[in-house]
């Protein structure tokens, strides 16, 4: 397991990314991966991924707290692009279905949560508040954000395929 982890950190500091992320193993089979951020119950982001690397991304843009419109973009990084966001998300899927530990809290940071869908129709889950300061949950946490990024990366290399205008209350 070291020597898995060790070779995706490899791949993923790789300039221009990685070329070939290692198989994860048969029985952790997941169809995709959703995540979705918010801020004071304002969309951040929020996107999907599934195993065939075919995601798509919706952004409050300019931001969520001066949101003029959710634009999605689509994406397609491939099934190594899949496996590379697994390997980058390996502490978070380890720890779903339980909690983050946070007993150490800054309030008012975004939270959301990422979810796992599995052949079974199983899911995992795992609610994250970017506030908690306790070291296992940061280093979560810091996966997640670079989630996000990689994300964010691909969806804005991507296509746009929806874009809303945000309604602004009266």
């Amino acid at each position: 397991m070291k020597s898995l982890i060790a070779m995706a950190l490899v791949a993923l500091a790789a300039p221009g990314g990685a070329q070939e992320v290692p198989a994860l193993p048969p029985a952790r089979v997941i169809d995709s991966i959703e995540m979705e951020t918010l801020s004071w119950g304002r969309p951040v982001t929020r996107w999907t991924i599934d195993a065939q690397g075919n995601g798509r991304e919706t952004r409050a843009e300019p931001n969520a707290f001066e949101a003029k419109a959710l634009v999605t973009r689509g994406f397609a990084v491939g099934t190594s692009g899949f496996r590379r966001m697994r390997v980058l998300l390996g502490r978070a899927e380890a720890r779903g279905g339980a909690d983050l530990p946070c007993a150490d809290r800054m309030t008012d940071q975004p939270y959301g949560s990422v979810r796992w869908l599995r052949q079974s129709g199983s899911v995992a889950a795992l609610a994250f508040d970017s506030g908690c300061r306790d070291s296992t949950a940061r280093r979560v946490l810091d996966d997640l954000q670079a989630a996000n990024a990689l994300v964010a990366g691909w969806a804005q290399a991507g296509k746009t395929i929806e874009t809303r205008e945000v309604e602004k209350p009266e």
